[in-house]
Order: structure tokens, then C-alpha cells, then sequence
């Protein structure tokens, strides 16, 4: 059998956002099963209440996705300027806690920043950052 997933931005309001609690029951009646989560801020999030809140609409949480984050943020992880890849590597333990709780995994796509392999630099600060 197949799992199909979708991703999506959580609002901030998931509990009482009545478009989301729609989206929701749509994609659970189209055999959607589990969600990828874009999170604005990891912190913020009860991991307990959001478990079970999507649970009962018949979806898990698989994964984090950090690319509305990094974008928001204006984060990198292979930026030249170092306050800006502290901060990225701030964010990316934040995520890891949540995912942790969740039990889910994190995906690290566009906040690895734009790393253009012709550049060594951004090449480099991108392995620096992940080590």
C-alpha cells in the first residue's frame, strides 16, 4: 500500500482555524495520511496538543520542513555572513528539538541557502555549519 502525504504551513491557530480543520477533513476523505509541517516557529509549538489534534483528524506528522522558516528568517546555512549562520544553526536545533517530540523527522532544504557550487566559500561555510 502506498502512504501519500502533502505539505503544508500550520497556522498558528491550527486548533481553532476552521479552513485548516476543512483542509484537513479533505485530505483525510482523499486517503491522504500524513502531513510534512511547514512551522513558523518551532518554539511555539505544543508537540502534545499537535499530536494529538491531527490524530484525531486521521493524519500524523512525518516531517518538519524548514524552508518558510528560512525564508521568513532570511536564514542560511551557507551564508558568508557568520551571525546569520549562528542563527540558522539556532533554528535548525530548534527544529530538531520539535522533531524530536514528534518522533517525525526534519527536512533541511532551502535553509541551507543558496549554495552555488562555483563559490568554494558558501560551499564550505554550508559543511562548516553541518559539522
Amino acid at each position: 500500500m502506498y502512504r501519500i502525504g502533502i505539505q503544508l504551513l500550520l497556522p498558528d491557530d491550527y486548533n481553532i482555524n476552521r479552513e485548516w480543520i476543512r483542509t484537513l477533513s479533505l485530505l483525510s476523505s482523499l486517503n491522504i495520511d500524513h502531513l510534512e509541517l511547514n512551522v513558523t516557529d518551532p518554539l511555539a509549538v505544543d508537540p502534545g496538543k499537535l499530536i494529538l489534534f491531527h490524530k484525531s483528524k486521521g493524519l500524523e506528522i512525518k516531517k518538519l520542513a524548514t524552508g518558510y522558516t528560512a525564508k521568513l528568517e532570511k536564514l542560511s546555512l551557507s551564508s558568508p555572513d557568520i551571525s546569520i549562520r549562528d542563527r540558522t544553526l539556532k533554528r535548525c536545533r530548534d527544529f530538531i528539538s520539535l522533531a524530536r517530540e514528534l518522533k517525525c523527522d526534519v527536512i533541511f532544504g532551502s535553509i541551507k541557502g543558496m549554495v552555488d557550487l562555483a563559490k568554494p566559500e558558501s560551499d564550505k561555510n554550508l559543511f562548516d555549519s553541518l559539522k
